[in-house]
Order: structure tokens, then C-alpha cells, then sequence
């Protein structure tokens, strides 16, 4: 988005964004009832859920106010980067990666 040449591109790309996002939250939520513990259910969504719901409106916040300082794209980009930084840094975490087969 940060580098689409011109709002057509841009609009594509939200939209073949949109595409995979659909399906991606059914995935996940499949996924993590399926490899976590039925008795930790409950925690582990609460957790889950209690870092997401915050997370959402304190990025829009945090983008807005970026956006008095510097450009849509620089914003878009800094939050691309943002994400692929924490997504090094998760897979450089053992814990994160491995669970105990039990």
C-alpha cells in the first residue's frame, strides 16, 4: 500500500487484502482450538482476546496521530515494518515457536 503507484493499485490491493482476511480468521481460530489444551481453552482465548481488542483502536489512534507528522504511506509503511519486525522477533522467541506435546 505505502508504495502503490496510484490509488487504483491501492484500491486492488485492499481488496485482494480483503480476499485473504476472510478466511484467515476462521483458519485461525480452527487452528488454535485445534493445538491448544481443551482445558486452557478459556485462558487462552481470554488472553488472546484481551491483547487484540485494545490493540485495534490504540493502532488507529497511534496512525492518526502519526498522520500529523508524516505521510499515509510513511504511516503504512512504518506499520509493515512494525509488523515484519515483530514477526522476527517472534520467531526468534523457542517459547513461541515449540509446544510441549503432552
Amino acid at each position: 500500500m505505502a508504495l502503490a503507484p496510484s490509488l487504483h493499485y491501492a484500491i486492488f490491493a485492499f481488496f485482494i487484502g480483503g480476499i485473504f482476511w476472510g478466511p484467515y480468521l476462521a483458519i485461525e481460530t480452527s487452528f488454535l482450538q485445534r493445538t491448544v489444551d481443551k482445558s486452557e481453552h478459556g485462558t487462552f482465548f481470554g488472553v488472546h482476546t484481551a491483547l487484540l481488542a485494545p490493540s485495534m483502536p490504540l493502532g488507529a489512534a497511534l496512525g492518526g496521530a502519526l498522520l500529523l507528522r508524516i505521510s499515509p504511506q510513511q504511516v503504512l509503511l512504518s506499520v509493515a515494518l512494525a509488523c515484519l519486525l515483530g514477526g522476527i522477533v517472534a520467531l526468534c522467541i523457542p517459547g513461541l515457536r515449540q509446544r510441549e506435546v503432552r
